[in-house]
């Protein structure tokens, strides 16, 4: 199969990458004097027409002590082809978008209506509202034509930010509607809470790597 105008979308995690055709470097993600994280990359590659025949490489390299990153994803196709794919494989997370957005406006209005707003009421509408947030950070982030936009360590730094505080908001909403058991489940997300924080302090100090 020839194609007319050969493409390779590359997305990977946490990992420098560099892509060889036959001897020639073609595409090479490394660490720079201002940035030393790889993030999450999601990029298109043009290929020269006459590339079939020839050995295409394509090497991770992980600046991680402890963690190797998932398995780069790579489609190879004509750029009308990947282009169509890309968007068909991101319908999913802007519909997921667009019932977030309605989420968050339809709870904010009928918050800002209520007259009469207990301090339960209010703390479990912000638990929940940051929730379906972090939901919706990550349909952002990992929708493949969004993460375009973005710097690499952009995309990263917001989802882990929202993978970490997802559990947070959802227990401590759950716990704002607890009566009974309440005590054991608030030492349970105390102690759950107390150990995410930690690990952000850590991790923006840059002790964790």
């Amino acid at each position: 199969m020839v194609l007319d105008s050969p493409e390779i979308a590359l997305k990977t995690n946490h990992q420098w990458v560099t892509v060889l055709l036959g001897d020639k470097q073609i595409y090479r993600y490394k660490a720079l004097d201002d940035q030393d994280k790889p993030g999450i990359l999601q990029t298109t590659i043009t290929l020269p027409k006459d590339f079939q025949g020839q050995k295409l490489r394509i090497i991770t390299e992980n600046s991680y002590n402890y963690h190797s990153g998932v398995p780069a994803q790579v489609f190879i196709g004509n750029s009308e082809d990947i282009d169509r794919y890309l968007i068909f494989h991101s319908l999913p997370q802007f519909i997921l978008l667009a019932i977030v957005l309605t989420l968050l406006t339809a709870i904010g209005i009928l918050f800002i209506l209520k007259k009469d707003k207990s301090r339960a009421f209010s703390q479990s509408t912000i638990f929940l509202l940051g929730f379906i947030f972090c939901i919706g950070i990550q349909a952002l982030v990992s929708n493949n034509q969004i993460s375009l936009l973005f710097h690499p360590e952009l995309i990263a730094l917001f989802s882990d930010l929202s993978l970490l505080l997802l559990p947070i908001f959802l227990t401590n909403y759950y716990l704002s509607q607890t009566n009974r058991y309440r005590v054991f489940y608030r030492l349970a997300v105390f102690f759950q809470t107390a150990l995410t924080l930690c690990f952000l302090i850590l991790a923006l100090l840059g002790q964790t790597n």
